[in-house]
Formats: C-alpha cells, sequence, structure tokens
C-alpha cells in the first residue's frame, strides 16, 4: 500500500528576539565584567548569591536593551534545581548585603506573585542612594532551567518590563 501526502515539519519554536515587544533590541552579551565579591551577609542570602553566580557563569545566554536602558538577559541553565534553590532563598533573604572591593550595596528582595520563582531586588549603596532596580526569573522546564535577569540602573522597572521577564521564562521560546 501506497500513502499519498504532505511531509509536516515539526513546528519551530519562537525565537526570543522575534516575540519581544517592539522596542527591545538585541546586544551582545557581557562576559566577565563583573566586580569581585568579598563577602555576602546575612548568611541566609548566601545561597541566593551562589545560585545567581554559579547560573549566570553558566550555559548559552542573550541580551537585549531597550530604549528605557533596561537590560534583559536570558540563559538557559542545565541546572534542574535551580528554580527551588532560588525560590527558598528568595523566602529567606530579605535584605542581601554585598561587600565589593571599595564599597557595600544592599540588596532589597522581595518576591512577585505569578508562575515561576520571580523575586524583585533594589541595590542600594552606603548612602542609601537607590542605584539599580532588578527582577530575577527562574523557571524548570524539560531538560534544563531559564534564568532571567532585567536590570534598569537610572530608573525603576515598569509593568512592560516585567511582562517581558515573563515572556522570556517561558521555556516553549528558544533563546
Amino acid at each position: 500500500m501506497v500513502l499519498f501526502g504532505a511531509a509536516c515539519a515539526a513546528p519551530q519554536s519562537q525565537q526570543l528576539k522575534d516575540v519581544l515587544p517592539e522596542g527591545w533590541k538585541q546586544e551582545p552579551l557581557i562576559e566577565g565584567a563583573d566586580s569581585a565579591v568579598s563577602a555576602v551577609s546575612p548568611k541566609a542570602c548566601t545561597p541566593l548569591y551562589e545560585a545567581l553566580d554559579g547560573a549566570s557563569a553558566s550555559g548559552e545566554g542573550q541580551g537585549f536593551r531597550n530604549a528605557a536602558g533596561t537590560y534583559l538577559f536570558a540563559r538557559d541553565v542545565k541546572d534542574e534545581g535551580l528554580a527551588a534553590v532560588v525560590d527558598k532563598a528568595g523566602n529567606g533573604c530579605s535584605t542581601m548585603r554585598m561587600r565589593y572591593d571599595s564599597a557595600q550595596i544592599v540588596y532589597r528582595v522581595q518576591r512577585e506573585a505569578g508562575e515561576g520563582t520571580v523575586l524583585r531586588l533594589t541595590a542600594t549603596d552606603d548612602g542609601g542612594q537607590q542605584i539599580a532596580h532588578m527582577l530575577v526569573g527562574v523557571k524548570s522546564g524539560p531538560g534544563s532551567t531559564r534564568l532571567v535577569r532585567v536590570l534598569n540602573s537610572e530608573s525603576s522597572l515598569t509593568k512592560a518590563d516585567s511582562d517581558a521577564l515573563r515572556l522570556a521564562l517561558d521555556p516553549a521560546i528558544a533563546l
């Protein structure tokens, strides 16, 4: 018996660069630009720092920037336990202090409602001046975990920034 019919290719997954709202432009990732952290306190925040620092150093990623100066960074990592570590650390770490070479930065850590683990971090310098606003999202998918950071050092993050993070967390969207 011979069967005739159109061959159906498997559907191609959408690319993050194609589904982010208008205004997000792809940018090269900056590697190795992190300052040396000499201490993290309190101890309850150490797992959060270690999880995010380790995940940032592994896997492939994509970076985007919008006109407001907000940067979105998405990376797939092999650490399937990352979401649980970040979730637990986010519950136990409301204020994280990070000592750098010449300064201390204090991050206020708040949980965001919604699917996946999303933390809002607001950074202040030694004098209490807000210096950065960040959302960190982690969501496990089949075979890997998606880590997304949205950061703006000039102004507060908007609902559109939060929506872009949630879109980038979708494991069905390829990086």
